[in-house]
């Protein structure tokens, strides 16, 4: 079976067939497990993973249909890319049973369904929302997807992956200032609402800014708004009697020792809520 990720071939009858896909947009999309959120950030993050795990000497997989059998594998994912309004993520698939590709191009397999969790490599990095396969189904999650396209042509292919890596560095830039510019207005508006100590701004920045995923930061922010936390309350080396229940599980939440977290809260005896 040939590794996609070897030098392109020339283009011939020998070159595995390439297929591009759209595999999710942003929205919210039901699962049997509850509802499903993908917003743009979340979309560019799967990509700045993919290629982190693709230098790892990591592959995705396209199983049918989610088999777990090896057997059950139609290929690879060769490549991420985003739309250009960042709104959607499209995958090139490198199909290797031809037999599959001929149900691709006859529209009996016309839906993706991705399977998603934490990954790691060989040397400790450790991602906790990667895409861990795109499978070929026929009842997708995500609905209405946009068909595959075949792509004829590797190098031709090399050179529109090219193109679309620089626009997906590009966009990703610009999410990452976005969510930054949200983050900094979420924790000012704390200050102003005399939630936060001002001079605890900047430690509060950098603990947020290294959650995995803006719901981690907003759970740990939204422990500021809570009536009975006393504002600003931060920095004791240690547990005290009557720590906060909720704030030691959102420490436990991340793998950190309350006395570790820079924003410790404590209670404040007589404080309603």
């Amino acid at each position: 079976m040939p590794n996609p990720f070897d030098p392109l071939p020339p283009d011939g009858e020998d070159s595995p067939p390439r297929f591009r896909k759209e595999i999710a947009r942003a929205g919210v999309f039901q699962h049997p497990d509850g509802e499903l959120e993908f917003t743009p950030e979340r979309l560019a993050a799967w990509v700045e993973v993919f290629d982190k795990a693709r230098r790892a000497g990591i592959q995705i997989p396209v199983p049918l249909n989610h088999g777990p059998e090896p057997t059950d594998n139609a290929g690879w994912v060769e490549d991420l890319e985003l739309s250009e309004d960042g709104e959607r993520l499209y995958a090139v698939l490198v199909i290797t049973r031809p037999e599959v590709a001929g149900l691709i191009r006859g529209g009996t397999i016309r839906h993706t369904s991705l399977a998603l969790g934490p990954l790691a490599d060989d040397s400790g990095n450790y991602w906790e929302d990667a895409i861990l396969e795109v499978s070929l189904v026929t009842e997708p999650h995500i609905r209405r997807q946009e068909p595959f396209v075949t792509l004829t042509g590797v190098r031709e292919l090399a050179v529109e992956l090219a193109a679309s890596r620089r626009k997906n560095h590009e966009l990703s830039r610009h999410l990452d200032a976005e969510r930054l510019r949200r983050l900094e207005e979420r924790v000012d508006g704390l200050i102003a609402g005399g939630r936060l100590s001002p001079d605890r701004r900047g430690d509060v920045l950098e603990l947020a800014a290294g959650l995995p995923g803006d719901d981690c930061r907003e759970r740990l922010l939204a422990t500021y708004d809570r009536p009975r936390v006393r504002p600003g309350a931060l920095t004791i080396p240690a547990r005290r009697e009557g720590a906060d229940p909720e704030l030691e599980a959102v420490a436990r939440r991340f793998g950190l020792e309350p006395s570790a977290l820079a924003y410790y809260l404590e209670n404040t005896a007589g404080q309603g809520g």
